[in-house]
Protein backbone atom coordinates (compact mmCIF):
# COMPACT_ATOMS: atom_id res chain seq x y z
CA UNK A 1 0.00 0.00 0.00
CA UNK A 2 3.04 2.23 -0.03
CA UNK A 3 2.42 5.41 -2.05
CA UNK A 4 4.24 5.97 -5.31
CA UNK A 5 5.85 9.40 -5.13
CA UNK A 6 6.63 11.57 -8.11
CA UNK A 7 10.39 11.35 -7.88
CA UNK A 8 13.49 12.74 -9.43
CA UNK A 9 16.96 11.26 -9.54
CA UNK A 10 17.44 8.30 -7.25
CA UNK A 11 14.07 8.39 -5.56
CA UNK A 12 14.39 11.96 -4.26
CA UNK A 13 10.98 13.54 -3.49
CA UNK A 14 9.59 16.13 -5.89
CA UNK A 15 10.31 19.66 -4.65
CA UNK A 16 7.00 20.99 -5.93
CA UNK A 17 4.64 18.95 -3.84
CA UNK A 18 6.57 17.35 -0.98
CA UNK A 19 7.22 18.74 2.46
CA UNK A 20 9.07 16.77 5.09
CA UNK A 21 8.38 17.47 8.74
CA UNK A 22 10.40 15.63 11.31
CA UNK A 23 9.53 15.69 14.98
CA UNK A 24 10.69 13.91 18.07
CA UNK A 25 8.73 13.54 21.30
CA UNK A 26 9.63 11.44 24.33
CA UNK A 27 12.30 9.66 22.41
CA UNK A 28 9.90 8.76 19.55
CA UNK A 29 10.46 10.07 16.02
CA UNK A 30 8.07 10.25 13.10
CA UNK A 31 8.04 11.64 9.60
CA UNK A 32 4.96 12.86 7.79
CA UNK A 33 5.03 13.25 4.02
CA UNK A 34 2.63 15.74 2.43
CA UNK A 35 2.59 15.52 -1.32
CA UNK A 36 0.54 16.12 -4.43
CA UNK A 37 1.92 13.39 -6.65
CA UNK A 38 0.21 10.82 -8.82
CA UNK A 39 -2.65 8.60 -7.61
CA UNK A 40 -1.65 5.52 -5.65
CA UNK A 41 -2.93 3.27 -8.42
CA UNK A 42 -2.62 5.29 -11.67
CA UNK A 43 -3.55 2.29 -13.83
CA UNK A 44 -6.96 1.91 -12.20
CA UNK A 45 -9.90 2.80 -14.44
CA UNK A 46 -13.35 3.47 -13.03
CA UNK A 47 -15.67 0.64 -13.85
CA UNK A 48 -19.40 0.08 -13.47
CA UNK A 49 -20.71 -2.06 -10.64
CA UNK A 50 -23.78 -4.25 -10.55
CA UNK A 51 -26.35 -3.11 -8.01
CA UNK A 52 -29.08 -5.73 -7.84
CA UNK A 53 -32.48 -4.25 -6.88
CA UNK A 54 -34.78 -5.21 -4.04
CA UNK A 55 -36.20 -8.69 -4.36
CA UNK A 56 -32.94 -10.22 -5.55
CA UNK A 57 -32.64 -12.21 -2.34
CA UNK A 58 -34.88 -15.24 -2.30
CA UNK A 59 -37.77 -14.87 0.18
CA UNK A 60 -37.23 -16.83 3.37
CA UNK A 61 -39.51 -17.90 6.16
CA UNK A 62 -36.91 -16.67 8.63
CA UNK A 63 -36.53 -13.29 10.34
CA UNK A 64 -35.80 -10.02 8.50
CA UNK A 65 -32.19 -9.08 7.70
CA UNK A 66 -31.37 -12.76 7.20
CA UNK A 67 -28.94 -13.64 4.42
CA UNK A 68 -26.84 -16.54 3.21
CA UNK A 69 -23.34 -16.44 4.61
CA UNK A 70 -22.11 -14.81 7.81
CA UNK A 71 -22.12 -11.09 8.42
CA UNK A 72 -18.70 -9.42 8.58
CA UNK A 73 -19.54 -5.76 9.27
CA UNK A 74 -22.42 -3.31 9.58
CA UNK A 75 -22.64 0.41 8.74
CA UNK A 76 -25.53 2.80 9.25
CA UNK A 77 -26.34 5.28 6.49
CA UNK A 78 -26.03 8.89 7.71
CA UNK A 79 -29.80 9.33 7.29
CA UNK A 80 -30.31 6.54 9.89
CA UNK A 81 -32.99 4.94 7.69
CA UNK A 82 -30.96 2.12 6.22
CA UNK A 83 -28.09 -0.12 7.17
CA UNK A 84 -25.49 -1.83 4.97
CA UNK A 85 -24.02 -5.20 5.85
CA UNK A 86 -21.14 -7.12 4.28
CA UNK A 87 -20.70 -10.86 3.90
CA UNK A 88 -18.40 -13.12 1.94
CA UNK A 89 -20.73 -12.71 -1.03
CA UNK A 90 -21.18 -8.97 -1.23
CA UNK A 91 -22.90 -5.99 0.40
CA UNK A 92 -26.60 -5.64 1.16
CA UNK A 93 -28.70 -2.61 2.12
CA UNK A 94 -31.73 -2.94 4.37
CA UNK A 95 -34.53 -0.70 5.61
CA UNK A 96 -33.68 -0.49 9.29
CA UNK A 97 -37.30 -0.13 10.41
CA UNK A 98 -38.94 -2.88 8.34
CA UNK A 99 -36.00 -5.17 7.54
CA UNK A 100 -36.86 -5.00 3.82
CA UNK A 101 -33.99 -5.74 1.46
CA UNK A 102 -33.13 -2.71 -0.72
CA UNK A 103 -30.22 -3.74 -2.94
CA UNK A 104 -27.12 -5.91 -3.21
CA UNK A 105 -23.66 -5.41 -4.68
CA UNK A 106 -22.44 -8.95 -5.44
CA UNK A 107 -18.79 -9.74 -5.09
CA UNK A 108 -16.67 -12.82 -5.66
CA UNK A 109 -14.15 -11.89 -2.99
CA UNK A 110 -14.55 -11.71 0.76
CA UNK A 111 -15.64 -8.31 2.06
CA UNK A 112 -14.85 -6.80 5.46
CA UNK A 113 -15.09 -3.52 7.37
CA UNK A 114 -17.68 -1.65 5.34
CA UNK A 115 -18.23 2.05 6.07
CA UNK A 116 -20.16 4.95 4.53
CA UNK A 117 -18.25 8.00 3.34
CA UNK A 118 -19.45 11.58 3.77
CA UNK A 119 -23.17 11.93 3.01
CA UNK A 120 -23.59 8.20 2.42
CA UNK A 121 -23.36 8.25 -1.37
CA UNK A 122 -20.15 6.20 -1.27
CA UNK A 123 -19.07 3.02 0.51
CA UNK A 124 -15.56 1.89 1.35
CA UNK A 125 -14.56 -1.67 2.21
CA UNK A 126 -11.63 -4.09 2.37
CA UNK A 127 -11.71 -6.96 -0.14
CA UNK A 128 -9.91 -10.31 0.21
CA UNK A 129 -7.69 -9.47 3.22
CA UNK A 130 -6.07 -12.93 3.23
CA UNK A 131 -4.76 -13.12 -0.34
CA UNK A 132 -4.66 -9.91 -2.39
CA UNK A 133 -6.23 -7.25 -0.18
CA UNK A 134 -7.58 -4.03 -1.64
CA UNK A 135 -9.35 -1.00 -0.26
CA UNK A 136 -12.26 -0.28 -2.60
CA UNK A 137 -14.59 2.73 -2.86
CA UNK A 138 -18.03 2.32 -4.43
CA UNK A 139 -20.09 5.22 -5.78
CA UNK A 140 -23.70 4.20 -5.13
CA UNK A 141 -25.19 7.13 -7.08
CA UNK A 142 -23.05 6.69 -10.19
CA UNK A 143 -23.11 2.90 -9.79
CA UNK A 144 -19.39 2.50 -10.29
CA UNK A 145 -16.21 1.50 -8.51
CA UNK A 146 -14.19 4.70 -8.24
CA UNK A 147 -11.06 3.68 -6.33
CA UNK A 148 -8.98 0.60 -5.61
CA UNK A 149 -5.80 0.69 -3.51
CA UNK A 150 -3.47 -2.14 -2.55
CA UNK A 151 -3.65 -2.91 1.16
CA UNK A 152 -1.53 -4.96 3.55
CA UNK A 153 -1.90 -8.71 3.70
CA UNK A 154 -4.25 -9.51 6.61
CA UNK A 155 -5.25 -5.83 6.79
CA UNK A 156 -8.80 -5.56 8.07
CA UNK A 157 -9.07 -2.02 9.33
CA UNK A 158 -9.28 1.45 7.84
CA UNK A 159 -10.72 4.72 9.10
CA UNK A 160 -12.63 7.20 6.94
CA UNK A 161 -12.31 10.78 8.12
CA UNK A 162 -15.50 12.27 9.61
CA UNK A 163 -16.03 14.47 6.53
CA UNK A 164 -15.41 11.55 4.14
CA UNK A 165 -12.54 13.27 2.31
CA UNK A 166 -9.80 10.76 3.16
CA UNK A 167 -9.20 7.22 4.36
CA UNK A 168 -6.36 6.14 6.66
CA UNK A 169 -5.02 2.61 6.91
CA UNK A 170 -1.90 0.71 7.90
CA UNK A 171 0.99 0.54 5.45
CA UNK A 172 3.94 -1.88 5.16
CA UNK A 173 7.58 -0.87 5.29
CA UNK A 174 8.31 -2.19 1.82
CA UNK A 175 5.27 -2.87 -0.39
CA UNK A 176 7.33 -4.27 -3.28
CA UNK A 177 8.87 -6.87 -0.99
CA UNK A 178 5.44 -7.59 0.48
CA UNK A 179 3.92 -8.30 -2.93
CA UNK A 180 6.92 -10.38 -3.99
CA UNK A 181 6.95 -12.54 -0.89
CA UNK A 182 3.18 -12.93 -1.09
CA UNK A 183 3.43 -14.25 -4.65
CA UNK A 184 6.31 -16.49 -3.61
CA UNK A 185 4.20 -17.87 -0.79
CA UNK A 186 1.25 -18.52 -3.10
CA UNK A 187 3.52 -20.25 -5.61
CA UNK A 188 4.86 -22.56 -2.93
CA UNK A 189 8.43 -21.29 -2.95
CA UNK A 190 10.76 -22.44 -0.17
CA UNK A 191 12.45 -19.07 0.06
CA UNK A 192 10.13 -18.15 2.93
CA UNK A 193 10.79 -20.93 5.42
CA UNK A 194 8.30 -20.09 8.14
CA UNK A 195 5.06 -18.20 8.70
CA UNK A 196 6.97 -16.05 11.16
CA UNK A 197 9.40 -14.89 8.50
CA UNK A 198 6.56 -14.17 6.10
CA UNK A 199 4.68 -12.24 8.79
CA UNK A 200 7.79 -10.24 9.66
CA UNK A 201 8.19 -9.15 6.05
CA UNK A 202 4.55 -8.12 5.70
CA UNK A 203 4.14 -6.32 9.01
CA UNK A 204 2.34 -3.01 8.71
CA UNK A 205 4.05 -0.59 11.07
CA UNK A 206 3.32 2.67 9.24
CA UNK A 207 0.07 4.55 8.62
CA UNK A 208 -0.91 6.55 5.54
CA UNK A 209 -3.94 8.53 4.45
CA UNK A 210 -5.35 8.73 0.93
CA UNK A 211 -7.73 11.06 -0.84
CA UNK A 212 -11.02 9.16 -0.97
CA UNK A 213 -11.76 10.42 -4.49
CA UNK A 214 -8.42 10.46 -6.31
CA UNK A 215 -6.37 7.92 -4.36
CA UNK A 216 -3.49 10.35 -3.86
CA UNK A 217 -1.45 9.73 -0.75
CA UNK A 218 -1.89 12.79 1.44
CA UNK A 219 0.50 11.92 4.24
CA UNK A 220 2.31 9.07 5.90
CA UNK A 221 3.54 8.57 9.45
CA UNK A 222 6.57 6.32 9.68
CA UNK A 223 7.14 3.79 12.43
CA UNK A 224 3.82 4.06 14.24
CA UNK A 225 4.13 0.62 15.79
CA UNK A 226 6.57 -0.12 18.59
CA UNK A 227 10.02 -1.56 17.81
CA UNK A 228 10.60 -5.30 17.65
CA UNK A 229 10.28 -7.59 20.63
CA UNK A 230 11.99 -10.91 21.29
CA UNK A 231 10.45 -14.30 21.95
CA UNK A 232 13.18 -16.80 22.76
CA UNK A 233 15.77 -16.29 20.05
CA UNK A 234 13.27 -14.92 17.52
CA UNK A 235 12.74 -11.24 16.80
CA UNK A 236 9.14 -10.22 16.13
CA UNK A 237 7.55 -7.01 14.90
CA UNK A 238 4.56 -5.17 16.28
CA UNK A 239 1.73 -4.51 13.88
CA UNK A 240 -0.77 -1.62 13.52
CA UNK A 241 -4.21 -3.21 13.67
CA UNK A 242 -6.64 -0.35 14.42
CA UNK A 243 -6.85 3.30 13.35
CA UNK A 244 -9.47 5.95 14.10
CA UNK A 245 -9.72 9.67 13.30
CA UNK A 246 -10.66 12.07 16.09
CA UNK A 247 -13.90 14.05 15.51
CA UNK A 248 -11.93 17.18 14.52
CA UNK A 249 -9.67 15.16 12.15
CA UNK A 250 -6.53 16.51 13.84
CA UNK A 251 -5.51 13.32 15.66
CA UNK A 252 -5.21 9.74 14.49
CA UNK A 253 -5.52 6.98 17.08
CA UNK A 254 -3.45 3.88 16.26
CA UNK A 255 -3.47 0.55 18.08
CA UNK A 256 -0.54 -1.83 17.64
CA UNK A 257 0.03 -5.28 19.08
CA UNK A 258 2.44 -8.19 18.93
CA UNK A 259 -0.53 -10.29 17.87
CA UNK A 260 -1.58 -13.83 18.62
CA UNK A 261 -1.01 -15.34 15.19
CA UNK A 262 1.38 -17.97 16.53
CA UNK A 263 0.05 -19.17 19.90
CA UNK A 264 2.26 -21.38 21.97
CA UNK A 265 5.41 -19.36 21.37
CA UNK A 266 4.46 -16.42 23.56
CA UNK A 267 3.31 -13.53 21.34
CA UNK A 268 3.12 -10.11 22.98
CA UNK A 269 -0.61 -9.58 23.45
CA UNK A 270 -0.27 -6.05 24.81
CA UNK A 271 -2.27 -3.47 22.86
CA UNK A 272 -0.71 -0.02 22.73
CA UNK A 273 -2.74 3.06 21.88
CA UNK A 274 -0.76 5.93 20.36
CA UNK A 275 -2.14 9.33 19.33
CA UNK A 276 -0.58 11.25 16.45
CA UNK A 277 -0.92 14.83 15.28
CA UNK A 278 -1.49 14.29 11.55
CA UNK A 279 -0.26 17.80 10.66
CA UNK A 280 3.16 17.42 12.24
CA UNK A 281 3.64 13.67 12.62
CA UNK A 282 4.35 14.06 16.35
CA UNK A 283 3.18 11.34 18.71
CA UNK A 284 1.28 13.22 21.40
CA UNK A 285 0.94 10.43 23.97
CA UNK A 286 0.56 6.66 24.26
CA UNK A 287 -0.55 4.05 26.74
CA UNK A 288 -1.02 0.28 26.93
CA UNK A 289 -4.34 -1.41 27.57
CA UNK A 290 -4.18 -4.26 30.13
CA UNK A 291 -3.62 -7.49 28.21
CA UNK A 292 -6.64 -9.24 29.70
CA UNK A 293 -8.70 -7.27 27.16
CA UNK A 294 -8.80 -8.56 23.59
CA UNK A 295 -9.97 -6.08 20.93
CA UNK A 296 -11.69 -7.20 17.74
CA UNK A 297 -9.16 -6.18 15.08
CA UNK A 298 -11.53 -6.85 12.19
CA UNK A 299 -14.10 -4.09 12.68
CA UNK A 300 -13.60 -0.30 12.93
CA UNK A 301 -16.55 -0.10 15.35
CA UNK A 302 -14.39 -1.78 18.01
CA UNK A 303 -12.61 1.54 18.73
CA UNK A 304 -14.43 4.86 18.39
CA UNK A 305 -14.31 8.39 19.78
CA UNK A 306 -17.02 10.26 21.62
CA UNK A 307 -18.43 13.20 19.64
CA UNK A 308 -16.56 15.73 21.81
CA UNK A 309 -13.28 13.81 21.53
CA UNK A 310 -12.96 13.45 25.31
CA UNK A 311 -13.40 9.67 25.44
CA UNK A 312 -12.21 6.62 23.53
CA UNK A 313 -14.79 3.83 23.49
CA UNK A 314 -13.35 0.31 23.27
CA UNK A 315 -15.34 -2.87 22.63
CA UNK A 316 -13.37 -5.87 23.87
CA UNK A 317 -13.46 -9.35 25.35
CA UNK A 318 -12.31 -9.65 28.97
CA UNK A 319 -10.23 -12.83 29.18
CA UNK A 320 -10.27 -12.89 32.98
CA UNK A 321 -14.01 -12.52 33.50
CA UNK A 322 -14.79 -14.28 30.21
CA UNK A 323 -17.28 -11.72 29.01
CA UNK A 324 -17.63 -8.97 26.43
CA UNK A 325 -17.18 -5.50 27.84
CA UNK A 326 -17.10 -1.82 26.85
CA UNK A 327 -14.49 0.60 28.19
CA UNK A 328 -14.58 4.39 28.18
CA UNK A 329 -11.02 5.66 28.52
CA UNK A 330 -9.32 9.04 28.76
CA UNK A 331 -7.44 9.41 25.44
CA UNK A 332 -4.54 11.26 27.09
CA UNK A 333 -3.86 9.06 30.12
CA UNK A 334 -5.53 5.80 29.15
CA UNK A 335 -7.35 5.71 32.48
CA UNK A 336 -10.54 3.67 32.22
CA UNK A 337 -13.28 5.97 33.48
CA UNK A 338 -16.16 3.57 32.99
CA UNK A 339 -16.57 -0.13 32.22
CA UNK A 340 -19.84 -1.93 31.58
CA UNK A 341 -20.74 -5.50 30.66
CA UNK A 342 -21.59 -6.13 27.01
CA UNK A 343 -20.61 -4.42 23.77
CA UNK A 344 -21.78 -0.82 23.65
CA UNK A 345 -21.62 2.62 22.05
CA UNK A 346 -22.21 6.22 23.07
CA UNK A 347 -25.55 7.69 21.97
CA UNK A 348 -26.89 11.25 22.32
CA UNK A 349 -23.43 12.28 23.54
CA UNK A 350 -24.22 11.54 27.18
CA UNK A 351 -25.30 7.88 27.35
CA UNK A 352 -23.49 4.57 26.98
CA UNK A 353 -25.78 1.83 25.69
CA UNK A 354 -24.63 -1.81 25.83
CA UNK A 355 -26.07 -5.22 24.97
CA UNK A 356 -25.60 -7.27 28.13
CA UNK A 357 -26.12 -10.85 26.94
CA UNK A 358 -25.76 -12.31 30.44
CA UNK A 359 -28.67 -10.20 31.71
CA UNK A 360 -30.36 -10.46 28.29
CA UNK A 361 -30.98 -6.72 28.37
CA UNK A 362 -30.00 -3.58 26.52
CA UNK A 363 -28.80 -1.28 29.29
CA UNK A 364 -28.32 2.49 29.23
CA UNK A 365 -25.77 4.21 31.50
CA UNK A 366 -25.02 7.85 32.27
CA UNK A 367 -21.55 8.97 31.20
CA UNK A 368 -21.58 11.70 33.86
CA UNK A 369 -22.72 9.75 36.93
CA UNK A 370 -21.93 6.24 35.55
CA UNK A 371 -25.25 5.06 36.95
CA UNK A 372 -27.66 2.76 35.15
CA UNK A 373 -30.51 4.78 33.65
CA UNK A 374 -32.80 2.21 32.07
CA UNK A 375 -32.94 -1.26 30.52
CA UNK A 376 -35.20 -3.37 28.34
CA UNK A 377 -35.28 -7.09 27.63
CA UNK A 378 -33.68 -8.73 24.62
CA UNK A 379 -36.44 -10.89 23.17
CA UNK A 380 -34.14 -13.34 21.44
CA UNK A 381 -30.59 -13.16 22.73
CA UNK A 382 -27.78 -14.35 20.43
CA UNK A 383 -25.02 -16.64 21.66
CA UNK A 384 -22.66 -13.73 21.08
CA UNK A 385 -22.23 -10.45 19.23
CA UNK A 386 -19.24 -9.61 17.07
CA UNK A 387 -19.71 -5.86 17.34
CA UNK A 388 -22.46 -3.26 17.75
CA UNK A 389 -23.04 0.09 16.05
CA UNK A 390 -25.53 2.93 16.50
CA UNK A 391 -27.33 5.08 13.96
CA UNK A 392 -26.46 8.77 13.77
CA UNK A 393 -29.83 9.83 15.22
CA UNK A 394 -29.17 7.53 18.23
CA UNK A 395 -32.42 5.63 17.70
CA UNK A 396 -31.13 2.31 16.38
CA UNK A 397 -28.59 -0.16 17.71
CA UNK A 398 -27.45 -3.10 15.59
CA UNK A 399 -25.12 -6.05 16.05
CA UNK A 400 -24.66 -9.36 14.29
CA UNK A 401 -23.96 -12.97 15.01
CA UNK A 402 -23.33 -15.38 12.11
CA UNK A 403 -26.16 -14.83 9.57
CA UNK A 404 -28.54 -12.87 11.81
CA UNK A 405 -28.65 -9.11 12.36
CA UNK A 406 -29.95 -8.03 15.76
CA UNK A 407 -31.69 -4.65 15.75
CA UNK A 408 -32.90 -2.66 18.74
CA UNK A 409 -35.13 0.42 18.75
CA UNK A 410 -33.73 2.56 21.58
CA UNK A 411 -36.59 5.04 21.29
CA UNK A 412 -39.36 2.46 21.66
CA UNK A 413 -37.15 0.31 23.91
CA UNK A 414 -37.67 -2.96 22.09
CA UNK A 415 -35.95 -5.51 19.90
CA UNK A 416 -37.20 -5.39 16.30
CA UNK A 417 -35.12 -8.16 14.69
CA UNK A 418 -34.85 -11.06 14.56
Amino acid sequence: MEGRNTTTGKGAPSRAGLFVIAACLCGMAAVVWYWSGKPENPSFVEKPIVILPAGHLKPTSGPPFQTSGSYRAVSFHPDSKQVVTSTGRGMDAWNIETGAHLWRIPNTGSLHSVRHLGDGGRLVTIEAPHIRPSLVVYDLVGKKQTLRLDACINAWIFSPSPDGSMVAMAAPEDPKRRQLTLMQKLQGTKEIDTAEEFRAKTTQNCVAAYDAKTGKRLWKIEQVARPTFTVGSASRKYCVEQVAFSPDQQILLCMDTGGSWNPGVGPDRSQRFSFWNIRTGVMLHDWVLPDNYKINKRDPAAITWSKDGKLVVIQAFDRQRKRFTTLCANPVTGKVLQEVAGLGVIVDGDRLVACDLKRKEVVSYSLETREELSAFKIREAPRGLTTVAASRDSRWLAGFYTSNLYVFDLQEKKQTAP
